[in-house]
């Protein structure tokens, strides 16, 4: 059994200088100071808070370094990622011991990089460090390291950092962060692994099904998962950002009316969907080889959809996507075949985004010229394809339908996909861009219900896969009709 008194201690003691902590905040720090009953232990030796950006963390974290300092003479040991935020940290803590309520012997140190919040009465303090592979080596007497900014923490810093605990009579660890990060240029995909292991821990846990003593997982997300009782596979399910019900469960801060959603629906406009669910909804980035395998399109079935011969017949159109990294593009026909059934295939492949606009330009012309004038042009408006949304806009100025597939009809596109394939309406020519992305590919669910996209847990290149997507439900979306195309590829 455990006593929480400390931890409603603690939540007093900050009432007290003027943080009144929310609801959510109050979970966390009383998970912190718990304590068993039978030894005076801590309870938790491993805490974990996980909140969407501007949801509390730093004052929970403030909280719990005070309360530690200046009622229990405890030493803590701060470490952020980056720089600036140790400071930031160093500075809230700096501007609270000056509050008259404390009245504590303060000795700080201003050292760059080498902050510190020293008590000379209780023997108290917290010491703030950047990260790094020597960040904490040196220290000695840390009851407590706070690793803030967890979802970019990799075990060296840890290495550093952890050991000065080893001699404390009630050493703990805390993290703190939002949700794991990877799928973005320039993030390393790695970044988040070990929060991905504490994450997955404290599910299982929470659910009932494994027993991870010491560990106190605490988190806000719209994001959903089931659980497989009998391997533990847990399977993530993707919240609609649109729906501001999802906003409400991932945001403590909303709730408490720190934050409004006329602000948050201005973040969806500027981030996009994709970076909006996990900012500010705390969905995670799928993790590094953690992925769910591809098991809606098998590299078989993509095989036996191949006849070289395939060509569009009636009904072209076109499809555009982009690596998320704008690293490269593609251009995409289909249409249906003389035999009913629609082709799909690759008209353009290349680094780089800018050659996009004149290809498409003079293809269309081509096309035109031949009698062959598209009648639509698809592209994912919520994924990578987004960047190209101007030149394809110009591009359809005339008599050529855009279609921009968003959120529940993009997941759609992929399930009529894969079906597709599977029920032979769906031919292609096996060029070696498609094949590549089939095989790199895998599925994440979309939603509440079953549905689910494609996406590369792995950030191999998957464009190819969601241009195919796009094109064959632009296509599906022309009526069939008598008068016959010859093959655009030719």
């Amino acid at each position: 059994m455990s006593d929480y008194r400390l931890g409603d201690e603690a939540i007093a003691h900050a009432a007290k200088y003027g943080v009144d902590l929310d609801d959510n905040q109050q979970k966390y720090v009383r998970g912190t100071f718990a304590v068993n009953e039978s030894d005076g232990q801590y309870s938790n030796s491993l805490t974990c808070d996980c909140q969407p950006r501007r949801n509390g963390k730093g004052e929970s974290l403030q909280t719990i370094c005070a309360y530690a300092a200046h009622k229990l003479g405890e030493h803590t040991l701060h470490s952020a990622h980056r720089l600036d935020t140790s400071e930031d940290a160093f500075r809230r803590i700096d501007e609270l011991a000056r509050h008259p309520y404390l009245k504590s012997i303060y000795a700080p140190t201003y050292s760059n990089g080498k902050q510190s919040y020293r008590l000379g009465d209780v023997g108290g303090g917290v010491s703030f460090r950047a990260r790094g592979g020597k960040a904490g080596r040196g220290l000695s007497d840390i009851d407590r390291v706070i690793y803030d900014e967890a979802q970019i923490l990799y075990r060296s810093a840890m290495a550093a950092a952890s050991p000065t605990t080893l001699t404390a009579e009630f050493g703990q660890t805390c993290l703190a962060g939002s949700a794991g990060v990877g799928s973005q240029p320039g993030e390393d995909p790695e970044s988040s692994a070990v929060w991905w292991d504490y994450r997955r821990a404290g599910i299982l846990q929470n659910a009932g099904l494994v027993e991870s003593p010491g560990l106190f997982w605490h988190e806000s997300t719209a994001e959903t998962w089931t659980i497989n009782p009998e391997t533990f596979d847990i399977e993530f399910h993707t919240p609609d950002p649109h729906d501001r019900k999802n906003w409400y469960l991932a945001n403590p801060a909303l709730r408490a009316g720190r934050i409004t959603e006329a602000k948050l629906s201005g973040m969806l406009t500027q981030l996009g969907e994709s970076l909006f669910l996990r900012e500010c909804l705390n969905v995670w980035d799928p993790p590094p080889n953690r992925g769910v395998r591809n098991s809606k399109l098998s590299p078989e079935a993509w095989a036996s959809a191949v006849d070289v011969e395939s060509s569009v017949a009636t009904g072209l159109v076109l499809a555009v996507d982009a690596d998320w990294d704008a690293a490269s593009a593609v251009i995409y026909v289909a249409g249906r075949r003389s035999d009913g059934t629609r082709h799909v295939g690759v008209v353009a492949a290349a680094p780089g985004i800018s050659w996009v606009e004149a290809r498409l330009k003079a293809l269309i012309q081509e096309l035109e010229a031949d009698q062959k004038r598209p009648l639509k042009i698809g592209y994912d408006s919520t994924g990578p394809a987004k960047v190209l949304e101007p030149i394809l806009k110009k591009a359809t100025a005339g008599p050529i339908d855009l279609v921009a597939l968003a959120g529940s009809a993009y997941s759609a596109a992929c399930v009529g996909f894969a079906n597709g394939v599977d029920s032979g309406d769906i031919k292609h020519r096996g060029d070696i861009e498609t094949t590549s992305a089939v095989n790199a590919a895998r599925v994440r669910r979309y939603g509440q219900q079953d549905s689910w996209i494609w996406h590369s847990a792995d950030h191999q290149n998957i464009s190819p896969l969601r241009c195919a997507t796009v094109a064959a439900w632009t296509a599906e979306l022309v009526p069939v009709r008598l008068s016959a195309y010859e093959d655009a590829m030719s």
